[in-house]
């Protein structure tokens, strides 16, 4: 049927016509396009309730959907666009200061019935059916404005979820589903999963919702992809200063799942040196240098995966893997590592003004690390043996908030000389510890309270990789 908006017509049982109207808008604003009026407030909006605080800005998709394309709001599970199948999404665009974009938050599909959803299989889900034909509409959200009527969109696309991607898309469903069945709906975590998230829904504090083959109740959650995973779509959609590609598969990798595909593709250099990988790739790096085997796995993850050197592999960005998370560990002889990983060297002052979930440590740990791992068997020369995938689990991460927050209460007493170290709060050892992240011991960085302190950041001991992080990618490589 044919709409006029504006004065514009669109036929909404064509997605030719529905796509050639949305990109109306594209370089625009909705207040622009629609001639709307300084006073109207959008749908969603609401006044700060705290002076110098934000409100609501409004529901984006709620007001593109009514006033863009004259479709009423509604609480139905179906299409948008009823007559071509096609859901109407909208997500907001935050630029860095390098001026890449990546996603604001999570994309939203629909939500999770508990006592259903077990009826489902991954390929006739109500997730594929939300995903399988989507308008997707970005826009460039603000911070010096407290409506989003007054937000351009970048961008407006067809989209769905890509081949290459169903594999672990369909792992992050099938590994919810499991917990559902198992009766652990209430134990479900977003670190279980790579690309596609069961997120609470925050439609209350303390509602919870019956689920199957269990007496306890649990947090109500909906299907989201991750921010990670859209600021890859993003990025690949827009395409403008930075340059993404996916990984080439073969015929018999169309179906492996991320970490099954690294295995794969890194498979023809285990059990070769750095120097003889560098060497392979015609690499200039020199491998008596110290970061060679960082070099070498870097060069090696773009040469084996197919991607130009020059280019972000799109199946990392979306899983969250970023320079921070790809760490190489060299392990001796007698099976321990050389040293701890670090995270970034942190500054006191954001420790101090930063709550756990909030902060840089904490955010990292949402994501996955891609340990890449060279051993030295006995001949004095490290080889690669081996690559983890790994995400950190709940008793990790809760100590990782113990470790944290012990931090903070020190540096607002001005305590500098008392972290958590490697033997950790008992003295049986620690998960993650505190200690100097500097050039040497003149690399100091000012305190809350007017001093100089050595610069420190948050270590994975040594002892847990080993112990726990190579030892599970081993067995679940067997």
């Amino acid at each position: 049927m044919k709409k006029v908006v504006r004065g514009e017509t669109y036929d909404d049982s064509d997605l030719e016509s529905i796509l050639l109207y949305a990109k109306t808008i594209e370089g625009k604003t909705l207040r622009e396009v629609l001639d709307i009026p300084q006073d109207l407030k959008p749908k969603g909006y609401t006044k700060p309730k705290v002076t110098g605080k934000q409100g609501n800005k409004g529901a984006m998709g709620d007001n593109v959907e009514e006033y863009f394309f004259d479709i009423p709001n509604n609480n139905s599970q179906a299409p948008d666009f009823t007559t071509t199948r096609m859901e109407l999404k909208t997500t907001g665009l935050v630029r860095r200061r390098d001026g890449q974009v990546r996603a604001k938050e999570r994309l939203a599909i629909t939500n999770i019935n508990y006592m259903t959803i077990l009826d489902e299989t991954f390929e006739d889900s109500h997730l594929r059916e939300k995903t399988n034909r989507v308008l997707l509409m970005a826009y460039d959200y603000r911070d010096d404005t407290d409506n989003v009527f007054d937000m351009t969109f970048e961008l407006a696309s067809l989209w769905h979820i890509p081949e290459e991607d169903l594999p672990q898309i369909r792992k992050d469903w099938n590994t919810v589903i499991d917990k559902i069945r198992a009766g652990k709906a209430d134990e479900i975590s977003g670190r279980d999963t790579l690309y596609l998230e069961a997120a609470t829904t925050g439609s209350g504090h303390g509602v919870t919702v019956p689920q199957p083959n269990s007496p306890l109740q649990a947090k109500p959650r909906r299907w989201m992809l991750k921010s990670s995973y859209m600021t890859g779509v993003l990025r690949t959609l827009l395409e403008k200063k930075n340059k993404v590609e996916a990984i080439q598969r073969n015929a018999d990798e169309r179906q492996l799942t991320l970490d099954e595909l690294i295995r794969s593709k890194f498979k023809d250099y285990f059990g070769k040196t750095a120097a003889e990988i560098l060497h392979a790739l015609n690499s200039s790096c020199s491998s008596k240098a110290k970061q060679a085997y960082a070099s070498s796995t870097m060069a090696m993850l773009k040469a084996a995966f197919g991607v130009d050197r020059n280019a972000t592999i799109s199946e990392f960005e979306k899983a969250g893997l970023g320079t921070s998370t790809i760490r190489t560990v060299r392990v001796e002889k007698n099976g321990r590592i050389k040293e701890s990983v670090s995270f970034p060297a942190f500054k006191w002052d954001t420790i101090m003004e930063t709550p756990w979930e909030e902060s840089d440590f904490y955010k990292t740990l949402q994501h996955p690390f891609l340990f890449v791992v060279y051993r030295d068997n006995g001949d004095n020369q490290y080889r690669l043996d081996d690559v983890v995938l790994w995400t950190c689990p709940d008793d990790a991460l809760a100590e990782a908030q113990k470790v944290y927050e012990d931090t903070q209460r020190k540096v607002k007493r001005g305590v500098y000389d008392q972290f958590v170290r490697i033997a950790g709060f008992d003295g049986t050892g620690s998960i993650f510890h505190v200690r100097t992240h500097g050039r040497d011991g003149k690399d100091m960085i000012p305190t809350p309270q007017g001093g100089m302190e050595t610069r420190r950041s948050f270590w994975i001991t040594s002892h847990y990789i080993t112990d726990y992080i190579l030892k599970k990618g081993k067995e679940i490589s067997r």
